[in-house]
């Protein structure tokens, strides 16, 4: 008697992803890259300036950039990994489409998990691969029941454009928005995350989001 293997998405032979998701840390086989990955372990450290520049970067070195990063910038091994697998993809796309492309998004996933420290199938279920952090950031908080009765904690680090959007959905929604002040310099960041633990006790906030690398401050939050 046949078995019939279920497959939720993905299409001809390709493995059932959630199957796959579900599979413990010694059951779930990854396929092999098929090409020899950059191990920066072995790099002696390099200071930053045209040194790391020339090394791991491929900005002109005739210009000096002070933005803050904002347009971002690959690493030159991560563009030389990516452009293998394109051209890896190209020799054999049958094989790759039909046979590996959703093992490898699960081994990503996984991965992903493992480094975020969701070690449960409930908690990996939850974690999808997307394109940027504004559209998982959008896709998040239009799928919350935000409404009059809501209360949103944010601080004054968060990036423009989402405080602009929060506003907007307090003023169609009548949400009460609550935001903290920074005020720098930091001299102590544990006094400022004392104050917004305070600030989050003070109220029963509905949702509180937080930027954790703000682009437009120069600071990393701890917890």
């Amino acid at each position: 008697m046949s078995s019939i293997v279920r497959r939720d998405f993905s299409s001809f032979h390709s493995s059932n992803v959630e199957e796959l998701l579900n599979l413990t840390e010694g059951d779930f086989i990854s396929l092999p890259i098929p090409f020899s990955l950059y191990d920066y372990t072995n790099d002696d450290k390099i200071p930053f300036g045209c040194r790391m520049n020339e090394k791991y970067f491929l900005l002109d070195n005739k210009y000096v950039f002070l933005n803050d990063g904002g347009f971002d910038c690959v690493l030159r091994q991560a563009l030389e990994y990516a452009h293998l697998f394109q051209y890896y993809i190209e020799k054999q796309p049958l094989r790759f489409y039909d046979r590996e492309v959703s093992p490898r998004l699960t081994d990503m996933i996984r991965k992903m998990a493992g480094f975020l420290c969701c070690t449960t199938a409930i908690l990996i279920a939850y974690l999808i691969l997307v394109e940027n952090v504004t559209f998982a950031r959008n896709s998040l908080v239009t799928s919350l029941n935000i409404n009059d009765k809501s209360h949103i904690f944010i601080t004054s680090t968060m990036y423009g454009a989402y405080k602009e959007y929060f506003k907007e959905i307090c003023l169609n929604t009548g949400t009460k928005l609550y935001e903290f002040l920074i005020e720098f310099p930091i001299d102590d960041i544990n006094k400022v995350i004392d104050k917004m633990k305070i600030a989050l006790k003070s109220s029963q906030f509905t949702y509180a989001f937080f930027d954790h690398i703000p682009s437009i401050f120069v600071i990393i939050l701890s917890n």
